[in-house]
């Protein structure tokens, strides 16, 4: 599963929209260019971050989670088990 896979799938399961920049091969960020804000961000729930095996989750809503996994599958399961738990109620 490649970041815009995963970032797609992020996007599907809490019912909101990414915009995955995807940026030019062989572009390196520095202190000199110009910074915008990656991907990640999902505004009103907080922050997923896949860097490539390991993925970090912060969210703030439904829940507060700051959580470590493995596999992005395994932040998926979590998430779904989070989101589904929000549309019983």
């Amino acid at each position: 599963m490649d970041k815009i896979e995963f970032y797609a799938a992020c996007a599907e399961i809490m019912s909101t929209t990414h915009d995955t920049i995807v940026r030019p091969a062989g572009y390196r960020r520095n202190r000199w260019t110009n910074r915008n804000l990656g991907n990640g961000r999902f505004p009103g729930f907080g922050v997923i971050r896949f860097f490539g095996g390991p993925v970090h989750i912060a969210l703030n809503h439904p829940i507060r989670l700051t959580k470590a996994f493995e596999t992005p599958e395994d932040a998926l399961d979590c998430l779904r088990a989070i989101f589904k738990e929000g549309k019983d109620e």
